[in-house]
């Protein structure tokens, strides 16, 4: 008997596991990410956690044309009762990072609003205040 060839997206998924800094999750709930509570499943929910992991993952995917979708906080977002065909990637690790030195303060597009401006006050900088009630990531706001 001849075993069945794998498809495109069975091989994307074994690509993704095999990279340092993804964790890959094949239909994971997507509800429980968002602020409504609401939704079906993600073909595929991978974690980043890692620059050169985020840069692997946008080059699988567009290598087998999957649709890509970055999730941030979840906030007001309605994820359909079918769910989401493709990867829905969920950013963290050094990607949520906030630095500073002196005066410059850099952050990961993972970061939270609320605690970069948080920190940025903390630190006697200002400007960022208005930004802490907006329930996102830097990656969003951008």
């Amino acid at each position: 008997m001849i075993a069945p060839r794998p498809s495109r997206r069975d091989s994307l998924r074994g690509r993704l596991e095999s990279v340092p800094g993804l964790s890959v999750e094949a239909g994971a709930p997507l509800a429980r990410l968002t602020t409504f509570r609401i939704g079906g499943s993600a073909e595929l929910l991978v974690r980043v956690a890692t620059l050169r992991a985020l840069a692997c993952l946008q080059r699988e995917v567009s290598g087998v044309g999957a649709p890509l979708l970055l999730l941030g906080l979840g906030s007001n977002l309605l994820v359909p009762d079918e769910g989401l065909s493709g990867v829905v990637a969920r950013l963290g690790g050094e990607l949520a990072r906030i630095r500073r030195r002196g005066t410059l303060v850099s952050a990961g597009g993972a970061a939270p609003l609320a605690r970069l401006a948080r920190r940025t006050v903390d630190a006697g900088l200002g400007g960022l205040e208005a930004l802490s009630g907006f329930p996102s990531t830097v990656g969003g706001a951008v």
